[in-house]
């Protein structure tokens, strides 16, 4: 998986890789796993921006014996590249999850930590980048405040002022008037940030959210179980709301399409806008998971299973 981020000051690529272990089933080579490597490396340099791969490498990288883990070694030194991740990833007690990026810019990424209370047999990274959030985009905006006008004043105005000018000539008239409407309502201008649109939005939403905020006050104040319940009651309850009115939505706009081409629009519109924020573009997440490998698609599923029974234990 590969994902671009711009924050304005810096340009980050970042790289997503897993290798499969070897198996009879899908006979993954470690050898072609090393050259597409050293490809994705010599692709990822020569673009804009700083590179990060991350990802399980399912190698030993802490052991001074494991060929596989001299190999890459030994790719990512000649790139220049330095490997972040100095802690276990594995309950095994080895490195199998890496974080790479170039010599000169190992200090975009700071603070990183391996998490080990977790449901997963590999531990959990994080870490923070050094860039600045970027600036939301403004536009500017004028108005005027019509309602603060003192009408009689504003009509002597104007009967003044079309007393000495000839009516026939409309640039001086339209100056007038402007002019006179400028002493009484003057323009103000604002900065506006640009936000994202939700037409969708409607009076029972905003309800849901205001009970949801409410529900999580009360439950951050006590501290009870009942009332995180209560909590995740509301925001399932919001999360249901949402998901109404954007079908609702959706619907009313195909109702009212009165062609196969307004048709099309509006459904290729809604298909737009469900998929502006998503990365894996080319498939779902099941069906990413359906063409994993077997070895992949078992560690998924019991995931899933300890995390239903961590939370039922919670």
């Amino acid at each position: 998986m590969e994902l671009s981020v711009d924050f304005g000051t810096k340009y980050l690529n970042f790289i997503c890789l897993y290798r499969s272990p070897y198996s009879k089933a899908n006979k993954s080579s470690f050898t072609e796993f090393s050259r597409e490597f050293q490809e994705i490396i010599f692709t990822l340099n020569l673009k804009k921006g700083i590179p990060v791969i991350l990802g399980d490498f399912n190698i030993h990288y802490d052991s001074n014996t494991c060929p596989e883990a001299k190999n890459i070694k030994g790719i990512i030194t000649a790139a220049n590249m330095t490997q972040l991740i100095a802690l276990p990833t594995h309950n095994k007690n080895h490195i199998l999850d890496l974080i790479i990026t170039k010599d000169c810019d190992i200090d975009t990424i700071k603070n990183t930590q391996v998490l080990k209370k977790l449901v997963s047999d590999h531990h959990l990274i994080l870490f923070e980048l050094d860039a600045e959030k970027p600036p939301k985009v403004k536009r500017k905006i004028t108005s005027r405040n019509l309602k603060t006008i003192n009408i009689e004043q504003f009509k002597s105005d104007v009967k003044t002022e079309l007393q000495t000018i000839d009516p026939e000539n409309i640039e001086n008239l339209n100056d007038a008037l402007s002019r006179i409407l400028n002493q009484h309502a003057p323009i103000t201008y604002k900065q506006l940030a640009e936000r994202k649109s939700a037409p969708w939005l409607n009076d029972s939403i905003r309800q849901a959210k205001r009970e949801r905020r409410g529900a999580e006050k009360r439950w951050l104040k006590s501290g009870l179980n009942i009332d995180r319940d209560i909590y995740n009651a509301k925001r399932q309850n919001v999360k249901t709301c949402i998901k109404k009115a954007k079908e609702d939505r959706f619907s009313d706009r195909l109702k009212s399409s009165k062609s196969c081409k307004q048709l099309f629009g509006s459904a290729m519109n809604y298909w737009e806008e469900q998929n502006s924020a998503v990365f894996l573009t080319k498939s779902t997440p099941m069906s990413f998971q359906r063409n994993s490998p077997p070895f992949f698609h078992d560690k998924i599923d019991n995931l899933r299973q300890n995390l239903d029974l961590y939370h039922d234990c919670v």
